[in-house]
């Protein structure tokens, strides 16, 4: 064996520990998100998130829901169409940027609300777009999902209406 064979067999060794420790990792953060950090959890039943006061639904016995998205992303643009084809009578449906040129994205969904407020977007981001959150009545998050790619995007709006949320 070569010393140039020999280093790029260690080098591949490498690379395929590299890729499973961040596969690990990902696994390992989608389980936390599941568990602990789910908002009816354990943990986090002392947190009380407050959303900004443009973000609230208005009228008593309402909810906002509000799309935590940016321009760039293509499940960002799905999770806005979902939300324009799953209209509720109750819910208002806001769809958050931090841009303007990324509010853009979605000027031909007139059915969304589009907000640009770089600082409400901040002050829900957690370093993941899309994100999807609930906000009662009384400026609380009820619930927070990130959203991915194998998302059911219609089936979790449709199960976060007031009617199947718990105060």
């Amino acid at each position: 064996m070569t010393t140039a064979s020999a280093i790029a067999l260690l080098s591949l060794l490498v690379s395929v520990l590299a890729l499973a420790t961040a596969v690990a990792v990902y696994a390992r953060l989608r389980l936390l998100e599941r568990t602990a950090l789910a908002p009816g959890a354990v943990a986090m039943t002392d947190e009380q998130i407050l959303a900004p006061a443009q973000l609230w639904p208005g009228d008593a016995g309402r909810v906002s829901r509000v799309l935590l998205l940016d321009g760039t992303c293509p499940i960002c643009r799905a999770l806005a169409e979902a939300g324009a084809q799953h209209p509720v009578d109750t819910v208002r449906t806001v769809a958050l940027f931090a841009t303007a040129e990324a509010a853009d994205t979605i000027s031909d969904l007139t059915e969304l609300e589009a907000l640009v407020d770089p600082d409400a977007w901040a002050a829900l981001s957690e370093g993941y777009s899309p994100c999807l959150f609930i906000v009662g009545d009384d400026g609380r998050v009820l619930e927070r999902r990130f959203v991915y790619a194998d998302t059911d995007m219609p089936e979790m709006l449709a199960e976060l209406t007031p009617s199947n949320l718990t105060r």
